[in-house]
């Protein structure tokens, strides 16, 4: 019976309607915490490639590039969480944050609560999938304070690769793409995604 005291307990809480936070009580139970990152991406990967246009592919955790390579070795595998591939070229690379933005903190210093780090990621993702040119993205939650795709970012070296930051709408499952992106016909409107149509998504 030892074996089943975990769920049980969890059971107990759930059926009388209690709230497993701390406080005076008989109630125990095990923390229940989940890597909400881990969530986000996988959630992003299945609904995004619904909206993937055929016969482009959506591959999530690619992994064929390195940083650097060393004593006829590779080292600092390079792994954006998606990339979207048209006939086995990659075309677009996006990774997913689980942060929270602001849009309306455009000032140098607050930077809509954006990561250097994360550009330089991007970056380096921009450089070893798409040869530093073309479209890298950001991918984050929407919500009240971050509800419309950033202005386009310009990387100054190299020229011609640009980082996109775009939010991703739980409710719709909808990746939010501005008309001006060149990466526009990528994926299919809002109103062209249906239960109906199957999730395109290669492991590697």
């Amino acid at each position: 019976m030892g074996y089943y005291s975990d769920a049980l307990a969890w059971a107990r809480l759930i059926l009388e309607e209690e709230v497993p936070l701390t406080g005076t009580g008989n109630h125990t139970a095990p923390s229940l915490l989940f890597p909400m990152e881990a969530v986000f991406e996988a959630f992003v990967a299945k609904h995004l490639a619904r909206q993937v246009v055929r016969p482009l592919i959506l591959k999530s955790q690619a992994r064929s590039c390195h940083l650097v390579r060393h004593l006829e070795q590779n080292w600092f595998r390079l792994k954006p969480d998606l990339v979207v591939r048209d006939a086995g070229r990659d075309i677009l690379v996006l990774d997913t944050k689980w942060k929270l933005l602001d849009s309306l903190k455009s000032s140098g210093s607050d930077k809509y609560g954006l990561s250097q780090g994360d550009f330089y990621q991007l970056q380096a993702y921009g450089q070893s999938y798409l040869n530093g040119k073309g479209d890298v993205v950001l991918i984050y939650p929407k919500t009240a304070a971050f509800d419309q795709p950033l202005p386009v970012f310009q990387f100054c070296k190299p020229q011609g690769l640009q980082l996109w930051v775009l939010p991703f709408c739980l409710k719709s499952r909808m990746l939010l793409v501005p008309e001006g992106a060149p990466f526009k016909d990528t994926f299919k409107l809002a109103d062209e995604v249906t239960s109906h149509n199957p999730a395109i998504v290669q492991l590697s």
